[in-house]
């Protein structure tokens, strides 16, 4: 397993140690019928990344059964309909707890609103949801990124004589995209690049 996989695995433990402790706190009083589904965790496509099929929905998997929670992951393969769809089955099916990946700011916050309005929690995973009601966002170093990116660069790029450097940060809406190049821009090695 590699480094990134050890702490994609671990940060899975703790969002279902969070929803656990979410589920345990919101079906505390008397109840008439138990959730068939405890946590919703929805996942954004199958074509931005590998990682959403082959690490987190296994990883999110292992992690919610260990915490003895019952769980529904889907993908909501980019179409921002099909993730509200995929919720409100979540809600339908008793979920207190929805883990989201977004796939735009606007119908990520009215996913959220559902499960807040409904007195469950909502969990923002890897992107934040700008305006949204989610009590937690958890993601990686977005900055440590940016540094070993910009070191990946500078390795491939010693011994090249005038090379042509493109910086292309990302959309303006994306987090990530800022933390990644706040990353580049502190990263001491950027300076040899542009010395170069």
């Amino acid at each position: 397993m590699t480094k990134v996989q050890l702490r994609l695995a671990a940060t899975l433990v703790v969002i279902a140690g969070l929803a656990t402790l979410v589920v345990a706190t919101a079906t505390a009083g008397p109840s008439k019928k138990s959730a068939s589904v405890q946590v919703c965790v929805l996942l954004p496509d199958t074509k931005s990344s590998v990682r959403w099929v082959q690490f987190d929905a296994p990883d999110f998997a292992k992690a919610l059964k260990a915490a003895g929670v019952t769980y529904s992951i889907t993908n909501a393969l980019n179409d921002p309909q099909k993730q509200k769809a995929q919720a409100q089955a979540c809600l339908a099916a008793g979920a207190k707890v929805v883990v989201e990946t977004a796939l735009d700011n606007g119908s990520a916050a009215s996913i959220e609103k559902l499960f807040t309005d409904a007195g469950g929690k909502a969990i923002d995973y890897d992107r934040q949801v700008t305006g949204g009601t989610a009590s937690v966002y958890v993601t990686f170093d977005g900055k440590a990124v940016g540094k070993a990116q910009a070191a990946g660069i500078v390795a491939k790029l010693k011994g090249k004589s005038k090379p042509v450097v493109a910086e292309l940060w990302g959309g303006q809406t994306d987090q990530n995209a800022f933390w990644f190049k706040s990353g580049n821009d502190a990263s001491s090695t950027r300076c040899s690049v542009a010395g170069s």
